[in-house]
């Protein structure tokens, strides 16, 4: 049984373009994730898998370099990418990273392949709901459970967000999510602004300077001494407990609300054509996906003191 980490991570992200080349205590943040991945005893291969465009081809580069296998696929389809580079490597596990995740950790990783190798399930994620930092985020597959989220998965939302699929269709997988004792969704360990790019160098500053592997407790320990630390990007979290991990993601919302557009687009012409059943189950489907959007909205507007729009 072949398992393979992959490392999805490209250099035009949306809010930080080339954060993945950043420099964190003197080597590239991406080179920073592939040794802590790297030194992951079960691991058979480490793939890092980006766009196959131009301005990605130093993000490979820098992957081969740190001793991962690099593998160039599309730029706007990434659970495509995600696919290609597990089939192109032979994986029969594949351990699914994002390359926001600079604090990658191995008991993590190993609990969720532990709970996949069990049997019981296909997927295991720790995101659903979040209860451990934002950053530390993993999911663990067979590669016929991402086969099929491949050949099923058809809105934009499902192609970008590459694993949003089993998380918006739990029946039609085997999943478990495991979960943190104490709620740490709060905190963000993740990279999305200049805040967070700071907090996390001043980490690896302290912990890790020469690459060396430290885990998520060593974190706690080490912000909980130094506050003037945890608290450089505090005020960007809004975490609520018990949220699924992408109402954070504002890249999925926008995503979503083009897929609710297009459904209700395509339901009007198959509406218009008198094929009013095909015309029902696309309504239904934006109505899902609306109905995602009306939860995180109330929820959050609890959580700021404003009026509950619920009715009995």
């Amino acid at each position: 049984m072949k398992i393979v980490g992959i490392l999805l991570a490209r250099m035009g992200s949306s809010r930080r373009p080339g954060k993945s080349l950043a420099d964190v205590s003197g080597a590239p943040l991406i080179t920073r994730i592939l040794q802590r991945m790297l030194a992951f005893d079960r691991f058979d291969e480490v793939v890092l898998a980006s766009p196959d465009t131009e301005q990605d081809q130093p993000l490979l580069a820098a992957g081969k370099a740190a001793g991962a296998i690099p593998f160039a696929g599309s730029e706007e389809d990434v659970l495509d990418r995600l696919y290609q580079a597990a089939k192109a490597r032979g994986a029969d596990i594949i351990v699914h990273i994002g390359g926001d995740c600079p604090f990658c950790d191995h008991e993590l990783m190993g609990r969720a392949l532990d709970m996949l190798l069990e049997g019981e399930a296909e997927f295991v994620s720790n995101l659903h709901p979040m209860t451990y930092p934002a950053g530390l985020d993993v999911d663990a597959m067979t590669i016929g459970a991402l086969e099929r989220c491949w050949e099923r998965a058809t809105l934009k939302t499902t192609r970008i967000h590459c694993l949003s699929y089993i998380h918006q269709n739990p029946e039609q997988f085997r999943t478990l999510n495991f979960e943190h004792p104490e709620n740490l969704g709060h905190l963000r360990w993740t990279l999305d602004y200049p805040e967070d790019l700071e907090l996390v160098r001043r980490v690896f500053e302290a912990l890790g300077p020469q690459g060396q592997y430290f885990g998520m407790q060593q974190i706690l320990d080490f912000l909980a001494a130094n506050p003037d630390v945890a608290g450089l990007n505090t005020h960007l979290s809004d975490f609520v407990p018990d949220q699924p991990a992408h109402w954070d993601s504002e890249g999925y919302l926008s995503d979503l609300r083009d897929d609710i557009a297009n459904l209700i687009s395509a339901a009007g012409l198959l509406d218009g054509d008198r094929n009013y059943g095909a015309a029902a189950a696309t309504y239904a489907q934006a109505r899902d996906m609306i109905g995602e959007l009306v939860d995180r909205a109330e929820t959050f507007a609890r959580r700021n003191g404003g009026p509950d729009t619920t009715t009995e």
